[in-house]
């Protein structure tokens, strides 16, 4: 369980990431929004996750492929906004996903100027 900080929501880096993920869904065998969330602590991976790269999560999303029509591309460049300012904003960054079962989570965690910020989505894989 993340330690979620309800007290500090409303930072500068957390609305940007909200409002960069705002709509997107992460397709896998499901499509699920993200979740962005202050973190009182930074927490260390859980026995039933695995610690995977960034690119395991975001990586396809971000990266445009020669099938792609314009909407998918600007679907795309979303992904690749989302990564980017992850990548730019959190540093110390670690994936973790959930080991067993077809729904799995995952966390993206890091720490920024105004503490440790998680990113929570779900992945579908049978």
């Amino acid at each position: 369980m993340l330690p979620i900080d309800t007290q500090h929501t409303n930072g500068a880096i957390i609305s940007e990431l909200q409002q960069l993920s705002q709509g997107l869904l992460l397709i896998s065998e499901s499509e699920a929004p993200f979740e962005i969330v202050a973190l009182s602590a930074f927490p260390d991976r859980p026995d039933d996750m695995e610690e995977v790269s960034l690119d395991d999560v975001l990586g396809y999303a971000a990266t445009v492929q020669e099938w792609h029509t314009e909407e998918d591309k600007a679907v795309v460049a979303r992904f690749a906004a989302l990564k980017a300012a992850i990548e730019s904003h959190l540093q110390n960054i670690r994936v973790y996903k959930t080991i067993r079962g077809g729904e799995k989570q995952v966390w993206i965690i890091g720490n920024s100027q105004e503490g440790v910020i998680g990113i929570i989505t779900r992945v579908v894989e049978t």
